[in-house]
């Protein structure tokens, strides 16, 4: 598969994610760190691809995206148990 082809599909799916979660706790860190880490992955994907600098900018597009992965679930947990302790 050709990454453009696979970025043009799983785009609106990255970005209906990073907005649900945002719409959910109203932070901006999860979405400001995913939309970096998107970025990352796509530049070293489309760009950089098939040189040395493929490898290290996807790796660190790969973990900036996770870390806005743990800060959005963190987020999600801590506005449920508020949720939970409001009834």
């Amino acid at each position: 598969r050709h990454p453009r082809r696979v970025a043009h599909r799983q785009l609106p799916a990255w970005g209906a994610a990073l907005l649900t979660g945002r719409a959910r706790h109203l932070a901006r860190r999860p979405l400001i760190l995913g939309l970096a880490g998107l970025a990352l992955l796509l530049t070293g994907a489309l760009p950089f691809g098939e040189t040395d600098l493929e490898t290290p900018i996807t790796v660190a597009g790969s973990l900036t995206l996770a870390w806005a992965h743990l800060a959005n679930w963190r987020l999600r947990h801590a506005c449920a148990l508020q949720n939970l302790r409001s009834r």
